[in-house]
């Protein structure tokens, strides 16, 4: 069975729209957050999906409790990403090769490498099934990266290609398990885009109407830029589930 590990319910919709046999709202045992998985077959190749929320902390809790729960053989990040240099655009792929992640000031960080078999496989079919990806490095962080001169300056010092809050978060606890791990992201915000309303959801994803509805009563023009932003989801998540309904039947091949 593969693990897929998410930040957010509407990542995983369309995938999980998809599943044969689920069982849904299956809480995580010995989760001090439970969260629901949700079981079942894509193509015929075993998985199970799980939302974790926001951040490496929930990221890796709600993948000790998915690994706890079900006997899986390979663990995938995979979710939203923004883009750290040019020439990245909102709806291509990145395959991930390390998962880095940002300590201290001035201190290096944190490496977690994705399996090589995976990325591998993952290359192959994107080759053959004509997607758009790009090959490198992630940054996981613990703050959203907001503004367009603070994600260049992120790219240049570390050298990764686009930035999560999640993808650390799950390497931890692959490596702990001692499985395969592996990240695949889709860009959702471009680099030279300002990341704004990031405190309009809270750690779980869920919307704070209350918080929303005031932001918009003091940035009124901000609803373009957040109905731009709600398009540029629903366009990568697509091509997110695209892909991976490929991806899961290769690796059960090639398992």
């Amino acid at each position: 069975m593969l693990g897929l590990v998410f930040a957010l319910p509407i990542e995983m919709s369309p995938l999980k729209a998809e599943l044969v046999g689920a069982r849904c709202n299956v809480p995580l045992l010995g989760s001090p957050d439970p969260k629901e998985c949700h079981p079942g077959h894509l193509g015929g190749t075993p998985v199970v999906l799980t939302a974790a929320g926001i951040g490496p902390e929930r990221a890796e809790r709600a993948t000790k409790g998915l690994l706890e729960r079900f006997k899986i053989k390979a663990v995938l990040s995979v979710g939203y990403t923004g883009a750290l240099r040019d020439g990245v655009k909102t709806g291509e792929l990145v395959i991930v090769r390390n998962v880095l992640s940002r300590g201290l000031i001035n201190q290096t960080p944190a490496r977690y490498p994705c399996h090589p078999l995976l990325t591998e496989l993952s290359q192959k079919v994107a080759e053959e099934n004509g997607f758009k990806v790009h090959l490198g490095d992630i940054l996981t962080v613990t703050e959203p990266i907001k503004r367009p001169e603070d994600k260049r300056q992120a790219g240049v010092l570390t050298g990764a290609v686009a930035v999560d809050m999640e993808g650390a978060g799950v390497a931890m606890a692959a490596r702990e398990a001692r499985i395969p791990f592996m990240a695949l992201k889709v860009i959702l915000d471009e680099v030279d885009e300002e990341l704004k309303g990031t405190g309009l959801v809270d750690g779980e994803g869920r919307v704070d109407l209350f918080k929303t509805f005031t932001y918009l009563l003091y940035n009124p023009w901000d609803i373009i830029y957040l109905l731009r932003l709600n398009r540029q989801a629903g366009r990568a998540t697509s091509e997110l589930a695209r892909f991976l309904s490929v991806l899961v039947r290769e690796i059960e091949a090639g398992a």
